[in-house]
């Protein structure tokens, strides 16, 4: 479960729990929450059909990266100027900049067992 805000909290069944505490005011914007659900449900869904299980870790990873993007986009864009288009071009970025980026870390085993 993630409750999303200022200081977004993740909780996992286990009882394992994660709270960001790097996020910015001015990134948030109306939509960016959609943009969140869809990075989380697809890294989720990636994992699910390379057949590892994952833990609340995964969701805990895809808000501390939504909230990293939010940073730089804000940095970049100025303050309050991040749009859902903009959070999510930037996690893209995030991604291929990396050679080992979230997407390859869950395919090869590394992220989830």
């Amino acid at each position: 479960m993630l409750l999303k805000g200022a200081r977004s909290v993740i909780a996992d069944p286990s009882g394992e729990r994660w709270q960001l505490r790097s996020a910015s005011s001015h990134a948030a914007r109306a939509g960016l929450g959609d943009v969140l659900a869809g990075y989380a449900g697809g890294l989720g869904a990636l994992a699910q059909a390379s057949g590892a299980g994952c833990s609340g870790s995964l969701l805990a990873l895809a808000a501390l990266a939504h909230a990293s993007a939010g940073l730089q986009v804000s940095t970049l864009h100025g303050i309050g100027a991040a749009t859902p288009h903009q959070i999510a071009e930037m996690l893209a970025a995030m991604e291929r900049k990396t050679k080992s980026g979230i997407v390859n870390r869950i395919r090869s085993g590394q992220l989830c067992t």
